[in-house]
């Protein structure tokens, strides 16, 4: 059976400085600058949150035309800087998108190459680069050998996730096909009419929330 595991939390804004502004305020602390997506006309900001688990601003680049559909359906800027969706980390992707649900499975796209420097991963991408289920539905990333990714290389803020809540109207679909592959208790499902995402981190100022 593949295992899933959560591997970053995304947060998106119009352009970078509002997202690292809005992740300012509520939380207290100054994300990093990351680096581009090449082909793709964006660029994020990064930091650690201890493991195998990191937290991502990503933004479009002003004024830069992508060659390709960017990740999480910024090809149009966000209306405003939010919680957009979650990244789960698969040891096999190929056996992971197999095992869900076939209607799940088809929102989620194929996986694609990318690489950034010396890092290369495949992730799963719609074929319109839109964005499965809103968000509530997790984008799948896989590392070279089934490892686990560079969050352990990332600066870190003294930011720690405490949990993350998934709303959306197929909340508890989305958690039983998970469930067989994935055990993190940080992840909660609710039901609910619209799709919204919610984290609580613990941070240096205290629990912070962030949505």
């Amino acid at each position: 059976m593949p295992r899933l595991q959560l591997d970053h939390i995304v947060f998106a804004a119009a352009t970078l400085d509002e997202g690292r502004e809005a992740v300012q305020t509520a939380l207290g602390v100054d994300v990093p600058l990351g680096g581009r997506h090449e082909g793709m006309a964006t660029h994020n900001r990064l930091m650690g949150l201890g493991g195998d688990c990191y937290f991502e601003i990503i933004a479009p680049i002003e004024g830069e035309r992508p060659e390709r559909p960017p990740l999480f359906g910024l090809a149009a800027a966000p209306a405003g800087p939010a919680l957009l969706t979650f990244v789960l980390r698969a040891d096999d992707l190929d056996a992971a998108r197999a095992a869900l649900p076939a209607d799940l499975a088809g929102h989620l796209g194929a996986p694609m190459a990318m690489a950034r420097g010396a890092l290369s991963w495949q992730i799963t991408q719609p074929a319109d680069g839109g964005l499965p289920l809103s968000g509530a539905l997790p984008t799948l990333i896989a590392w070279p050998h089934g490892g686990a990714g560079p969050a352990a290389l990332m600066p870190e803020c003294g930011v720690r996730l405490a949990e993350l809540t998934v709303r959306h109207p197929r909340a508890a679909a989305i958690e039983a096909a998970l469930a067989p592959l994935l055990d993190e208790p940080r992840i909660l499902f609710e039901t609910a009419d619209t799709c919204a995402l919610a984290a609580e981190f613990d941070t240096p100022s205290g629990r912070r929330i962030l949505s």
